[in-house]
């Protein structure tokens, strides 16, 4: 049986043994240190006024004649306290005391002895296996500080998976995009997020949260090749994203495709999209922005555009189903593909594109797409867009095929034309005519 003993430590020996690199804070099964500013000026309050705070548990080793600690609970207590009296922070607002704005070492002499004799509590465990430090710090978070399920796959499924996760959830871009807030990071719900990212880039998407345990299982040891791999992929998709999305004209935090569920099925369709040798190299980035920009305004359940309607309810209603990601997937692929492949879309895609088309001309009073005037381009014949007998279609020349530089026309006046490409409407499966 594992024994425990309390103890009580004032600071001033948690900083020796931090400064002789005999503390560990951050074990393998550990959050990560995501505490907001205010919560670690907010414990130094409570230290100022000598209030106890919750206990540490601490594992002890000897080596070499020496005693060395790593923390089990209460890293980013110990990381708070350390990171003050080195300067690292001020108490700014919200601590309202008299030492407002001060660093460590800004306040009095008797107000830093005072910091750093305060006590500690502790239990300290001197014995045990690794599995069984493990087992305590499950045990521990889930009566003492309940764990989610992310902070649970942490301590039982520590390997490969979760490391390359941590660290993609720590990617520029995420902070650019303000997809996670302090208290997700907090709680490890921004290295969920990337986990359900990274499952959906290895084997497609995936129903809600409820296989990820299994990548974090078959993964914790992840072939260095595969691994790395799949690393840069998912690093491309990032930074395809944030050439779409630039920070100079409408960054991606601006839109709603920084919600998850917005997210998620864009990320899936670049994945998809690049796998088949889709790039935006070289290419006019205007077109798709024009689109985006459209979806970006008018997607919402309420809207009169009855396909972005229709996405919207699929964001809010089972948001996280497999069935609602991945037609949420294949409708922003529809429109991300006439860059990505420069070629128009088929099938099932092009009926999307062409619903689009359809639902945003019936609402001319919105003024979406001006150029797509109900005019056929190749004949200049009044458009009857109920007609089947009309389409969307582009000049051969086009470098890109967004629904941005479409244009309606009449199929047989543009066949005739010979210089367009054109979605087949009438017969419902979307291939490209002339």
């Amino acid at each position: 049986m594992i024994k425990w003993d309390p103890y009580s430590h004032p600071i001033s020996d948690i900083k020796e043994w931090s400064e002789d690199s005999r503390l560990e804070l951050r074990p393998d099964y550990q959050r990560k240190q995501v505490w907001s500013d205010a919560a670690r000026i907010m414990l130094i309050d409570s230290v100022l006024r000598n209030i106890p705070i919750p206990k540490i548990f601490v594992r002890t080793e000897i080596k070499n004649n020496r005693t060395y600690r790593s923390i089990i609970d209460g890293q980013q207590r110990m990381a708070a306290i350390l990171d003050f009296i080195r300067n690292k922070f001020s108490l700014d607002a919200p601590y309202m005391g008299t030492h407002r704005g001060k660093k460590f070492d800004q306040l009095s002499q008797r107000t830093r002895d005072r910091i750093l004799s305060y006590k500690i509590d502790m239990n300290e465990i001197k014995s045990g296996t690794p599995e069984e430090i493990r087992e305590l710090y499950s045990r521990v978070n889930k009566y003492l500080f309940p764990l989610n399920k992310q902070e649970l796959r942490k301590a039982d499924y520590p390997g490969d998976f979760y490391q390359v996760c941590d660290e993609l959830a720590l990617h520029s871009f995420f902070e650019t995009a303000r997809l996670f807030n302090a208290g997700q990071r907090r709680r490890s719900l921004d290295i969920e997020f990337v986990s359900e990212l990274m499952a959906a880039l290895i084997s497609g998407v995936q129903d809600k949260k409820e296989t990820l345990d299994s990548y974090y299982r078959d993964y914790m040891a992840w072939s260095e090749n595969d691994k790395n791999t799949n690393i840069k992929k998912f690093e491309s998709i990032l930074h395809d994203m944030d050439k779409i999305f630039h920070s100079k004209l409408k960054p991606i935090s601006a839109t709603r495709f920084s919600q998850k569920a917005d997210f998620y099925s864009f990320f899936e369709a670049i994945a998809e999209l690049r796998a088949e040798r889709g790039t935006l190299e070289d290419v006019d980035m205007n077109p798709l922005r024009d689109d985006l920009r459209i979806l970006d305004e008018y997607i919402r359940p309420e809207s009169n555009v009855k396909i972005l309607s229709e996405y919207a309810v699929k964001c809010v209603s089972q948001a996280n189903t497999a069935s609602s990601r991945k037609w949420r997937a294949r409708f922003l692929k529809a429109l991300l593909q006439g860059s990505y492949l420069r070629k128009p879309p088929k099938q099932i895609y092009a009926n999307y594109v062409l619903q689009l088309a359809h639902d945003l001309s019936e609402n001319e009073d919105l003024h979406l797409f001006p150029h797509m005037e109900l005019k056929c381009a190749a004949s200049s014949k009044r458009i009857n867009i109920k007609s089947a007998s009309c389409s969307i279609g582009w000049r051969r020349d086009e470098k890109v095929f967004q629904l941005s530089n479409a244009r309606w026309v009449y199929v047989e006046a543009a066949k005739n034309d010979g210089g367009w490409h054109i979605l087949d409407r009438a017969s419902g499966h979307g291939n490209i005519l002339g």
